[in-house]
């Protein structure tokens, strides 16, 4: 079958053109165009010119109208093949009014509006049979016109809501109630045009204004016959539908959002803590709640932001290293949303003028995902960051962090010591934790006994005996490593050494045959002793429990699909340790890393190796630049090397090692 033959089909198939005779159709699929797009894409942008007309042949998009109020784009519908969009804009010549983005892979035929005119110009016949179709879709349009679509695939619907109605009036009717909110009722109706309808269902909710939205008649008929029964019979809680759909019905959950909350403008501070407990608890804004952590966690984020600015509240999340905005809601949503993170976190709401830290955890997909909560008062009101621990321990192995060959060797070397203390330093973000944990899992046998105290437990590691801190009932780190010598243990991770006692013991431990594993925040490995020093640590102490020190930081990855190389210039070269004429690469940007040009993180590492020479400057208590210079000389490979290696293979940019790493001209 040749290409216009198979034009010709899904034509045919397509709903708008249909009607049309098949003389008609051989002449628009001689003008088609075939194009894919991957999952995640783009296709058209809300406010873009109508160009083309797409008819899809295979595939799932989404369409998706920007709501100003909210500062987000909500899905209104989604479309398959044989459906098509486009032809209004296309048609009248006005801005797109919707963004269409691809939710999987989708190949569509393309009519651009070039090729358009040109077929109505050079047949009148298919101008006027075109205009009866468009009239029927404007009239259609018309009847529906100031009502939100929804879809009721991902929606979590109540029993007790969808018993208002019997059974059989639902069926016959087409409709469904929805949800009750703000003292009205949301019904789903397949026509909404028909007042007679909305008048009966009044009469099972009294007194209760009834607000109609638009669904379909697929949707209706699949709903009923799937999920009805089970949802009446309490078989779909709300803890399913989380599980199931946290993230891939982020969008789905705020569709009604609009129509639900009415949150009363004016004086927030006057506002009570029973008021406020109360619109924390209402369904909206759990449902927005919800879709602020669904999509943090979709993107891959580290942190979420809830930061009160002046007109309104920001949202930001933390990904690959990097903060960036994500939306910004109205200034209506900031107190009750905070009182809502600040419940399912236990806090307490009405202390608002002292910081509070909190915990929340929640089970997604057969995993447990923790969440750690801290909130400080500003000039706006309280600011909320999120922190996200996934726990996932598939990711741990030093194979998988470390690309170098000769750096992974030493850190395995160094692992395989039976006793010493291994330092990891690094500033806060730069995956020490992640390292500690790799090596751990590198030694984890059943023959070993491994005990870890940490504050908070960032990875559920199986087999291992795992303590977590409460510095407010006097279980702190100190606490917690006497304990542990009198466990029997081989290997020990702590969390961070953070005061004199803590790293005293840590060393007490490593001198009476355990192998110990801790961090410390210093900017690279030799400044290590000199903060231990400052704890009062005895030099002597430190070089002889010393195995080694491994700094490292975290650069963003370039994404492998769009890397381009360039040559920098000769300046940039020299400082970074280039060659002159080394080619380095940048991204480009493109649909498989949301056009940022990254993928991912990669780590740059410094390795010092404790030997003799190196543990005789410690125990000497000299410089940081001494021993520095000295574990150079001796074959260290410093992070800036590391940086120049990494900037050579094409895994990050120029960029990333400037804002990440300080290097020493």
């Amino acid at each position: 079958m040749n290409p216009w033959e198979e034009a010709l089909i899904y034509l045919r198939k397509t709903e708008l053109l249909s009607g049309l005779d098949d003389g008609i159709l051989e002449k628009i699929a001689v003008a088609l165009q075939k194009a894919v797009y991957p999952a995640g894409s783009v296709i058209v942008k809300e406010g873009e010119p109508g160009d083309a007309l797409y008819l899809i042949t295979k595939g799932l998009v989404e369409v998706k109208k920007r709501e100003p109020s909210l500062g987000v784009d909500l899905t209104v519908a989604k479309m398959g093949e044989g459906e098509c969009f486009g032809e209004m804009s296309l048609l009248s010549g006005k801005p797109r009014s919707a963004t269409i983005i691809a939710s999987e892979p989708t190949e569509v035929y393309k009519l651009a509006k070039k090729e358009f005119d040109a077929v109505l110009a050079g047949n009148p016949s298919i101008s006027l049979a075109m205009n009866r179709i468009f009239a029927a879709r404007i009239e259609e349009m018309n009847l529906n016109r100031g009502l939100s679509m929804v879809s009721l695939a991902k929606l979590n619907l109540d029993r007790e809501i969808l018993s208002l109605i019997p059974e059989q009036f639902l069926l016959r009717h087409r409709v469904l109630p929805l949800g009750y909110s703000a003292g009205t009722l949301s019904l789903a109706m397949v026509n909404p045009a028909d007042l007679l309808v909305l008048d009966e269902v009044r009469k099972f909710v009294k007194h209760v204004p009834v607000e109609p939205v638009v669904i379909t008649a697929e949707d209706f008929t699949s709903f009923m016959k799937e999920r009805y029964r089970k949802v009446i019979e309490g078989e779909t809680g709300a803890c399913d539908s989380i599980k199931g759909s946290l993230i891939e019905g982020s969008e789905a959950a705020r569709i009604d959002l609009l129509q639900d909350i009415h949150f009363l403008e004016g004086n927030e501070e006057a506002a009570t803590a029973t008021d406020l407990e109360k619109e924390a608890a209402g369904a909206p804004i759990v449902r927005l709640a919800n879709n602020i952590i669904a999509r943090a966690l979709k993107k891959g984020a580290s942190d979420i932001h809830l930061e009160p600015i002046e007109q309104g509240l920001r949202v930001r999340y933390r990904i690959d290293g990097l903060l960036g905005e994500e939306q910004v809601l109205p200034k209506r949503f900031q107190m009750p949303l905070t009182s809502r993170f600040k419940i399912i976190s236990g806090l307490d709401i009405t202390e608002r003028r002292f910081p509070q830290d909190g915990r929340l955890s929640i089970r997604l997909q057969e995993r447990m995902v923790d969440f750690r909560v801290s909130t400080i008062p500003t000039k706006y009101g309280e600011k909320i960051v999120v922190r996200i621990l996934t726990k996932d321990s598939s990711t741990f192995g030093l194979d998988r962090l470390i690309t170098d060959a000769p750096t992974l060797k030493l850190v395995r070397d160094m692992i395989r010591k039976p006793y010493g203390i291994i330092y990891v330093t690094g500033p806060t973000g730069s995956g020490k934790t992640t390292t500690l944990y790799s090596g751990l899992s590198e030694l984890h046998r059943p023959e070993i006994n491994i005990l870890t105290v940490e504050d908070p437990i960032e990875y559920d590691l199986p087999g291992v005996a795992q303590v977590q801190v409460h510095p407010e009932i006097g279980l702190d780190f100190a606490r917690v490593l006497r304990a542990f010598l009198r466990q029997d243990p081989d290997v020990i991770l702590v969390g961070e050494t953070r005061d004199k006692e803590s790293a005293a013991i840590v060393i007490q431990a490593a001198l009476t045959g355990h192998l110990v594993f801790t961090t410390l925040h210093t900017n690279d490995a030799a400044s290590t002793f000199i903060r231990l020093m400052e704890m009062n640590i005895q030099p002597l102490l430190i070089s002889t429990s010393l195995i080694g020190v491994i700094a490292q930081r975290l650069v963003r990855r370039l994404c492998p699909e769009c890397k381009e190389s360039y040559v920098p210039d000769r300046a940039v070269a020299r400082y970074l340790g280039l060659e002159e004429g080394t080619p380095v690469y940048k991204g480009r940007g493109c649909d498989r890393c949301n056009l940022a040009g990254y993928r991912g993180r990669v780590g740059i590492y410094e390795v010092l190796v404790a030997n003799e020479e190196i543990r005789h400057l410690v125990g000497q208590g000299r410089s940081s630049e001494e021993i520095r210079k000295r574990a150079v000389a001796g074959g260290m490979r410093t992070l800036k090397e590391y940086s120049a290696a990494l900037l050579r293979e094409g895994l990050t940019t120029v960029d990333e090692v400037l804002r990440t790493v300080v290097l020493d001209v």
